[in-house]
């Protein structure tokens, strides 16, 4: 099936597990019961019954098996967005963002999600999963200390900003090794972060 309902809140690839497993388990009670009967079984129609039941099963267990391995396939593309910048910076404002790629978190769900239905997991996505807590404490602190830093530098009026150049410049030096050489498998996050908001700190 092309876009199969799927259970509100869960992951697309969990999803469509569940929704082919939920579908296999319906169409297994009644065809054990069916099978459970001599009467039925040795009817001209039972031969075309199980033949059909057959047919769905295995598109069924088939359907699930195409989405685990489509999933398996993408997670070394969405695990790319580890070696992105811890930070951003906008073109046109000038002002910094955490820079956590989308599919990290989204990597990190279905991972989670699956284990809990007992799918086995690539080790790639494992080793994400087992960060999980990792990453979620650098998003948080940096969003803080980027907040922070916004606060801060809203407080510089125009009149004083040049008498400020030196500091400026001294803080957003602080900022750099984030925006072009630290990435989220950085070994030296938190001291990084203790630098900036010290400069922070400083700076106001």
């Amino acid at each position: 099936k092309a876009a199969p309902p799927v259970i509100r809140n869960a992951p697309p690839v969990t999803g469509n597990v569940i929704w082919a497993r939920h579908l296999l388990k319906r169409i297994e009670e009644p065809m054990r019961r069916f099978q459970g009967n001599k009467a039925i079984m040795n009817s001209k129609e039972s031969k075309r019954i199980v033949r059909v039941y057959n047919k769905v099963a295995r598109a069924l267990v088939e359907f699930e098996t195409l989405w685990q391995m489509a999933w398996s396939r993408s997670v070394e593309a969405s695990k790319a967005g580890l070696q992105a910048a811890l930070v951003v910076r906008h073109p046109r404002t000038g002002k910094l963002f955490v820079n956590l790629d989308h599919e990290i978190l989204q990597l990190i769900r279905e991972a989670k999600c699956l284990q809990r239905i007992q799918v086995d997991i690539p080790e790639s996505a494992r080793m994400v999963l087992l960060q999980e807590d990792k990453f979620k404490e650098y998003h948080a602190k940096l969003s803080f200390v980027l907040k922070e830093h916004h606060r801060v530098s809203s407080m510089i009026i125009p009149v004083i900003r040049e008498l400020l150049t030196a500091q400026i410049e001294n803080l957003e030096y602080k900022f750099q090794p984030g925006i072009s050489t630290l990435t989220w498998q950085s070994m030296n996050i938190d001291q990084y972060m203790d630098r900036v908001y010290t400069g922070i700190g400083k700076f106001e």
